[in-house]
């Protein structure tokens, strides 16, 4: 089973709570990019980041990774401005990290940027609040976001360096760079309530999650998550909460982008079994979800790649479109953020 189906269901925005992904902090960063990209100096991307093979850093079980994106200062590349930080993705060496970050483009510059990579030891409300300080530095690379644009794909996947001991990390410990134009201006709202019947494990019921993912722009099998339920502990009849999120973030505002929803038996050694998917749309998941009061109770049915037997069914609970945030709640956001 490849990397990507191998990936971590546990992602959370806070280490050891149970959650799921919102849209509130991509519609504050979009707002403050929009302050800048309305004067067609530069334009918005949004940046996935995954990784590969990342070292073992806790005794007892894999590390709890987070990447933390920076920019190269104005004052130079000696001088690095944070840009964003990924979610935690507990115990896991190949993390895919569902939370995106929102950076903004210039064609005629190279924009130097870095990534480092830690081992959260602590819990916060939000990976922001997390002292750096208090995490295990993993490794780093630097790379320019002009690179990144013009790769092909708009792929990069680069290897780590631990420059804290200046030794390079074992052969296969990489990060992955994908970046996507975010040109649309629709922040509507789309709120999601899904269910499960009949997930069984190799014993007994499974302790399942979901992650959606979406199909990214002109491939046939690149996807990256963008979204995910808590994990419900031994449940083979689980409902998850409820999850709200941007349709930029979900399907980059086109209905039509197909869309992947996997089933995991989440293990906590990191060894998730995929126990069924459904492939969609945001418009046919529109479409089942009850119309205005987006009421629903649909049966999904699962398969498995290659045709093997997916246990039990996934259901809609619910598929409601709502507006999103206005300009001035937008900038609101922006500022609570910035003065912290």
């Amino acid at each position: 089973m490849g990397a990507a189906l191998s990936s971590l269901l546990s992602e959370v925005q806070d280490k050891g709570q149970e959650g799921c992904m919102g849209q509130v902090d991509l519609n504050s960063a979009s707002a403050a990019l929009d302050l800048l990209s309305s004067t067609g100096m530069v334009a918005r991307v949004e940046l996935r980041l995954s990784a590969r093979g990342l070292p073992k850093k806790d005794k007892l079980s894999q590390s709890d990774p987070m990447a933390v994106l920076y920019r190269a200062a104005a004052t130079g590349q000696t001088q690095w401005a944070e840009a964003g930080r990924t979610n935690v993705v507990a115990n896991m060496s190949d993390p895919e990290w569902v939370k995106p970050i929102l950076e903004r483009y210039t064609a005629d510059a190279a924009q130097p940027m870095k990534v480092v990579i830690y081992d959260v030891d602590s819990i916060a409300k939000k990976p922001e609040a997390l002292s750096l300080a208090s995490q295990d530095y993993i490794g780093e690379v630097e790379f320019a976001l002009s690179d990144l644009m013009k790769a092909p794909g708009g792929t990069l996947e680069l290897p780590l360096v631990d420059l804290q001991q200046g030794r390079a990390l074992p052969p296969g410990c990489v990060v992955v760079f994908k970046a996507e134009p975010m040109s649309s201006s629709d922040n509507r709202v789309i709120r999601f309530a899904f269910a499960a019947t009949g997930l069984m494990g190799k014993v007994g019921p499974a302790t399942p999650a979901l992650r959606i993912s979406r199909l990214r722009q002109g491939s046939q099998d690149d996807w990256v998550p963008v979204a995910r339920t808590e994990v419900r502990d031994k449940n083979s009849d689980p409902v998850w909460q409820p999850m709200e999120i941007d349709i930029r973030q979900l399907c980059s505002a086109d209905e039509a982008r197909p869309l992947k929803l996997e089933v995991w038996d989440w293990s906590s050694k990191g060894t998730h079994v995929l126990l069924g998917e459904h492939r969609t749309t945001l418009a046919q998941l529109k479409e089942l979800g009850g119309g205005s009061t987006g009421s629903a109770a649909k049966m999904l049915d699962l398969s498995l790649p290659g045709g093997g037997s997916a246990t039990g069914r996934l259901m809609l609970r619910q598929c409601m479109v709502k507006p999103g945030p206005t300009a001035s709640q937008n900038l609101a956001g922006c500022l609570q953020g910035c003065l912290g």
